[in-house]
């Protein structure tokens, strides 16, 4: 399975993708992931120079909830403990991209199960095939946050959750690794198991067809994919 996570995820999530947002009940202000026009945000700790300090939580109208440690308004990964859970069930330690961007969760941070509706955007069988030509794969994503994927010889069982990150139609994924036929990929490697990574997709023709992205910068973009019915 052929996943570019961008050289700088860190960068793209904590800071391009994040921004200060004030509760507006307290004053404080608090990093948002994603945060959308008049956006409305709670925490529930403390508050030093007017930015989130110490252990509490964190809600947010655009379905955000992190609940831990937070220094200087931003998530703080205490001994691995704090937590960015999506609004469609999905979660991983805010470590993974606020702090270190290895995109690595452990099992008890895989994505769960999603809705139908909060997972409509990508239920079905896609085609996709890389910018070069040189890979081409088949992903099935079912309304219950499960997902198969083919790639060359390899077939991948995996979980998967979607976040919306603004009006032009691109979504965050988290996409986790649960299974693996052991075979290569379409690029010859093998995929990791319980890796989660972290892909933006742009989704262009009515839903029909969408961009894989490293950040929300369309000169990222390594690949399309067409739905099965549309792929030409």
């Amino acid at each position: 399975m052929l996943i570019r996570l961008a050289p700088l995820i860190l960068l793209a999530f904590g800071q391009a993708h994040a921004e200060l947002v004030t509760d507006a009940a307290t004053g404080c202000q608090v990093a948002v992931p994603y945060p959308g026009a008049g956006e409305i945000t709670h925490w529930s700790g403390e508050c030093t120079n007017g930015r989130a300090q110490g252990t509490g939580t964190l809600t947010s109208s655009n379905g955000t909830f992190l609940q831990g440690e937070f220094r200087d308004g931003k998530p703080f990964n205490a001994k691995g403990r704090t937590v960015l859970r999506f609004n469609n069930g999905s979660s991983v330690l805010a470590s993974d991209i606020y702090d270190n961007g290895s995109g690595t969760s452990s099992a008890i941070t895989l994505p769960q199960p999603a809705s139908p509706v909060q997972t409509a955007p990508l239920v079905g069988r896609w085609e996709w095939t890389s910018n070069d030509g040189r890979c081409r794969e088949t992903h099935e994503y079912r309304a219950d946050g499960t997902a198969l994927v083919e790639s060359g010889s390899e077939r991948l069982d995996a979980a998967y959750g979607l976040m919306k990150m603004n009006r032009q139609e691109q979504h965050a994924m988290l996409r986790t690794t649960l299974g693996s036929n052991g075979q290569p990929d379409c690029m010859g490697g093998l995929t990791e198991l319980h890796k989660t990574s972290y892909t933006v997709l742009s989704f262009e023709d009515g839903g029909n067809s969408y961009l894989t992205c490293g950040s929300a910068e369309k000169s990222s973009c390594y690949g399309r994919a067409s739905r099965a019915a549309h792929a030409k």
